[in-house]
């Protein structure tokens, strides 16, 4: 089950320009239990262990303030052309063919404990739906999936560095 849900995400990026494109792949919008509104990718399938949550920039900079584990999942290349957001921990989820590190989940074990929020940030917010499906079915209690990516962060004017 949870190889054929993985393997539907990844035919679903890779259709939706994964990283090659600077628009955004929309799921539909839901009501959640409070009345608001969630995108699917938020919403937890049933086997999963953990929460996804998509956020904003505002809503990242907050949790940023609190302390999370902001991991960008980018390759060196796009690490070196953009800058990443201070603090960040860098690791590559997609090779430059779109092959995934199947051992990706276990890197991030290193970096934050899985009963610890972590947020996941990419280029535009597509890779990072994929990444945070894999932590959540890896046992991370809560993930944050960062939403339209660095480049919204950077056209928001908010600072990067030089990794």
């Amino acid at each position: 089950m949870k190889s054929t849900l993985l393997l539907t995400m990844l035919l679903t990026v890779s259709l939706a320009g994964c990283g090659g494109s600077n628009t955004e792949a929309s799921a539909p919008s839901m009501p959640n239990a409070t009345g608001s509104t969630a995108n699917a990718a938020t919403m937890a399938a049933p086997n999963n262990i953990g929460k996804i949550e998509d956020i904003n920039n505002a809503q990242l900079q907050t949790l940023l303030d609190q302390g999370i584990t902001l991991v960008d999942i980018r390759r060196p290349d796009e690490w070196q052309q953009t800058g990443i957001i201070n603090g960040s921990k860098l690791l590559t989820l997609f090779d430059a063919k779109g092959n995934i590190d199947p051992t990706f989940p276990s890197k991030i074990a290193q970096l934050a404990p899985t009963n610890k929020p972590v947020a996941i940030i990419c280029r535009t917010g597509n890779r990072t739906q994929i990444g945070a499906q894999m932590l959540s079915q890896a046992g991370y209690s809560q993930v944050y999936n960062v939403q339209r990516g660095i480049a919204s962060w950077m056209a928001e004017k908010r600072p990067v560095v030089q990794p």
